[in-house]
């Protein structure tokens, strides 16, 4: 191998394989280094970027001028972006290396070893070799499904998903986009299958703790406009009216053996509000007036959620809503407590919890010792073993509280909807993901087609490459192609973040009508 450190373009040639970190460089505000490498047909590059003080976008170009790849770990300002080059022709290719905000500005290093065309076979054929057996590793704890389009799911895998409930009192669904048809009609199934066979009998959503109340009435008594009260949130319409018919069916046939709908985010509060709003006219002229004063916070606040805008929300509103909750009549008390979390999470105050504690609170207080889904984004269910306390996600929260299982969803490709960042009208647009990348994790379980993997309470020894940070799928609520095109990828430890995955293969966005928000052009 030859190494090649670049601080002022120096080249040394070595054999080692292990690189010579050259002395910090600097990057300007606004500027953009670019670096060649000299590549020979079948080569390859492995470049690390050892950032300093600046959060820093590692692009790698073909000859052509073609991009290969577009890099950023969400490690901040410090710590390593590495890439790879694999040449596929011989040519000047080139590292790129750009601060991720225009203004900002530090230090980093760069360093770069090439391989020959035989050690890069070497290296191809080494990985080649850990994937197949972390595949056959997952294949041999998976088992296969078919999912229909009537939202229905059969195959030998649902035993996979029954047997997490042996051992769990609460289960997680994920999803890897928040705008995926599959997503929600493959949860949707599950859930079902679960209120039937496994006893569910509360369901807590990623979603608006008020119009869930309404929601959960309506299952119960069918009174009043469905689609007004779930809103026009675009996130998983579809899937919660689905979900609130399918439950108010269950319900009308089990009256006393109901299943109940919660909502657990204190966001999109509109409902919330106005309860609050009437029920403090009984009090005093000054506590109306400030009630007002904070709701109008409040209500800035949640138009700026979706966007994760900032907030006016102060720590004296949150407290004033706390106090608050005591002094309203009974039937207004669910809806001042959610008002307070909503502050509570929005106002920066020392002490204040976050959404994900939160979220999990929520639902392990309605649920008592039932059991109980929880329907959120990957990010949510996932029980990371280095997070725990304030830094829980709501699935770290759920694990040491209860016996806790976390279910995952993976694709392969496709589409999905996301929200435009910095649109003023908000609007939503269609992405597609192209076919995830062989060395991911969605790549991996690609291979053995849709599925539904589970490994909780197996003691035997994973392969390595199961054991280390992989890329796989994390989609959020906002998205862009810029300036991060391939941002749709995190590094996650699979077997420590979750208990199992149902993997399918592709996907599509939510169809417009059935969001019913205006897309972009």
């Amino acid at each position: 191998m030859r190494a090649l450190v670049l601080g002022f373009v120096v080249m040394a040639c070595q054999s080692s394989s292990h690189p010579t970190i050259h002395e910090p460089h600097v990057l300007a505000a606004g500027a953009t280094d670019r670096y060649p490498v000299a590549l020979r047909s079948g080569e390859s590059a492995a470049i690390v970027v050892t950032q300093q003080g600046v959060d820093v976008v590692v692009e790698t170009f073909a000859p052509d001028g073609a991009r290969l790849a577009t890099i950023d770990s969400p490690n901040g300002r410090e710590g390593d972006e590495p890439a790879e080059i694999v040449a596929t022709r011989a040519g000047a290719y080139h590292v790129v290396v750009r601060a991720l905000e225009a203004k900002a500005s530090g230090n980093y290093t760069l360093a770069i070893t090439v391989r020959d065309a035989a050690q890069t076979r070497a290296v191809l054929a080494e990985r080649e070799r850990d994937r197949r057996e972390a595949a056959a590793w997952l294949r041999a704890r998976s088992g296969p499904i078919t999912l229909h389009d009537d939202a229905t799911i059969d195959g030998a895998g649902l035993a996979r998903f029954d047997a997490l409930w042996s051992a769990a009192r609460i289960v997680g669904l994920g999803e890897a986009t928040h705008g995926s048809r599959q997503f929600g009609d493959t949860r949707l199934a599950l859930t079902l299958r679960a209120i039937q066979q496994h006893g569910v009998r509360v369901v807590g959503l990623e979603a608006s703790a008020a119009r869930m109340r309404l929601v959960d009435a309506w299952t119960r008594d069918g009174a009043g406009d469905l689609a007004a009260m779930i809103g026009r949130q675009w996130i998983n319409r579809r899937a919660f009216t689905a979900l609130a018919t399918a439950v108010r069916a269950w319900n009308v046939a089990h009256p006393g053996d109901a299943v109940t709908i919660v909502g657990l985010d204190d966001q999109d509060s509109a409902p919330a509000r106005e309860v609050v709003s009437r029920a403090v006219r009984s009090l005093d002229t000054a506590t109306a007036t400030r009630a007002d004063a904070v709701l109008a916070r409040i209500a800035a606040s949640d138009a700026q959620a979706m966007v994760f805008g900032p907030s006016d929300v102060t720590p004296d509103d949150w407290r004033f809503l706390v106090a608050l909750v005591a002094r309203l009549p009974p039937d207004a008390q669910p809806s001042a407590r959610t008002l307070a979390q909503g502050a509570e999470m929005n106002c920066g105050a020392p002490g204040a919890h976050s959404r994900d504690w939160l979220m999990a609170t929520n639902l392990l207080a309605v649920a008592g010792e039932r059991r109980a889904l929880y329907w959120a984004h990957n990010a949510h269910v996932a029980h990371p073993p280095d997070k725990r306390g304030e830094r829980a996600t709501s699935g770290g929260v759920f694990a040491e509280r209860t016996t806790y299982a976390a279910l995952a969803l993976s694709f392969r490709d496709g589409g999905f909807v996301a929200q435009l960042p910095n649109d003023r009208q908000d609007r939503l647009q269609t992405f597609s993901v192209r076919t995830a990348d062989p060395d991911s994790i969605d790549g991996v379980l690609a291979t053995m087609g849709r599925a539904i993997v589970t490994w909780r309470g197996d003691r035997a020894a994973p392969p390595a490459w199961l054991t280390a940070p992989r890329p796989m799928h994390w989609i959020g609520a906002l998205y862009s192609n810029q300036p991060i095109p391939d941002q749709w990828n995190r590094p996650t430890r699979l077997l420590d973040e979750y208990d199992g995955v149902v993997v399918l293969d592709h996907v599509d966005a939510e169809p417009s009508d059935e969001i019913g928000i205006d897309r972009a052009p």
